[in-house]
């Protein structure tokens, strides 16, 4: 087996991949999850481990308002020239990767949370940056439930273009995310006070719809979640700071228990997606954010095992993070010490900045494997490379 073939394979250490999609009939199965038994024994969260320290390389801000949400765009051909996006009361600022200069913004809403999702594969797929907004704010939405801005990046330019605005009825959202289904579409996912709801989506001529929307119950709802860009399944955080997966046609899944008391983000990494690699660098990590304490805990993908918990430190001229409102985890490479994902913390107080330290370093601080990152971009199977040989005659004398 070639180790130089990137792939997503089934396998022993390799996550499945499936055909992306998420139909009606796939969000009807998800739905038929039913909800814990109310008897079930609920075992005491795990007792918190010592926080290994990461610096904060790089501060970028301050942002106009509290940021409630953080979230990372690739660039399809220039590293250093990622963003990192935050969404505040004053709508949304990007921050250039390299040297933290405001390159795009959106204003004139309060942005509750953030999500970014691309569209298609490759250096052509296009990416959405979707702000939610509580309707009956001061932008004029209506007063029924939230509301989702859809933002295309544009992959030249690196703006902001306002696509849509999608309205969806109900209140009692805590969290959302955006991100790819099993049959190559988007599905916005919402995590509610009683459960989730998810959504299918039709994006065309930058026109915003909603194909299919079903929803499924949970005994204390969930309050965070991230998408898996390889199978479509949806990591979500419960109050408790307990990690659920969800995958349609089945009941949510425990991964982990955490002793997160104020669960205020959720990101995934995948890393080590290679066919006969080291299954020790596979697959990625779940990073889950306490907000009291600005600690991150991270947990393996495929088997929920804690990895360890880091807190960034101030290196010479950067501080390191308290309490933190939102996180953002990256994966992919995003230049210079980036080149293998970042971790992005937004500080509380009245002066709200986002500080960066790079995964590699966050994984190192835990003594763990890194594998080689993954492309956000694109997660199909490569082209099988070519072995490189010289051939020499060599001629005896």
């Amino acid at each position: 087996m070639n180790k130089n073939r990137r792939q997503t394979l089934c396998g022993p250490g390799i996550p499945c991949r499936l055909a992306p999609g998420l139909t009606a009939a796939a969000l009807l199965a998800l739905a038929a999850c039913g909800r814990e038994p109310a008897d079930s024994p609920q075992p005491p969260p795990p007792e918190r481990v010592e926080a290994r320290e990461v610096a904060a390389v790089d501060e970028f801000g301050p942002a106009p308002a509290r940021i409630a949400g953080v979230a990372f765009w690739a660039h399809p051909g220039l590293p250093f020239n990622g963003l990192v996006l935050a969404a505040t009361a004053d709508g949304i600022v990007a921050y250039n990767i390299e040297d933290g200069r405001e390159v795009a913004a959106a204003g004139g809403f309060s942005a509750t949370g953030l999500s970014v999702a691309y569209a298609g594969e490759g250096p052509s797929a296009q990416g959405y940056a979707v702000a939610r907004v509580e309707r009956g704010d001061e932008s004029g939405e209506r007063s029924d439930g939230p509301a989702y801005r859809f933002y295309a990046v544009d992959n030249a330019e690196r703006t902001l273009v306002l696509q849509t605005t999608l309205f969806i009825g109900g209140r009692g959202v805590e969290g959302f995310c955006v991100g790819p289904t099993r049959e190559g579409g988007l599905a916005l996912h919402e995590m509610r006070a009683d459960g989730w709801r998810a959504t299918a989506l039709e994006i065309r001529d930058g026109a915003v719809t909603a194909t299919a929307t079903e929803s499924g119950t949970h005994e204390g709802g969930f309050s965070r979640c991230a998408v898996d860009d390889v199978d479509g399944a949806v990591y979500a955080a419960a109050p408790d700071g307990a990690i659920y997966r969800l995958e349609a046609g089945a009941e949510p899944a425990l991964l982990a228990r955490t002793p997160v008391k104020e669960p205020a983000g959720i990101g995934l990494a995948l890393n080590g997606l290679v066919e006969g690699g080291p299954t020790e660098e596979c697959c990625g990590q779940i990073a889950l954010l306490d907000g009291a304490t600005g600690e991150v805990y991270l947990y393996d993908r495929e088997d929920g095992a804690l990895l360890g918990a880091v807190r960034l430190k101030a290196s010479f001229d950067v501080d390191g993070v308290g309490e933190a409102t939102a996180m953002g985890l990256a994966y992919g490479n995003y230049g210079a010490i980036y080149r293998d994902g970042a971790l992005a913390l937004a500080t509380n107080g009245a002066r709200p900045v986002l500080r960066l330290a790079p995964l590699n370093g966050v994984m190192d601080a835990l003594g763990k494997p890194l594998g080689p990152t993954a492309n956000p971009r694109d997660l199909s199977p490569q082209e099988e490379e070519e072995p490189f040989v010289i051939d020499i005659d060599i001629v005896n004398p």
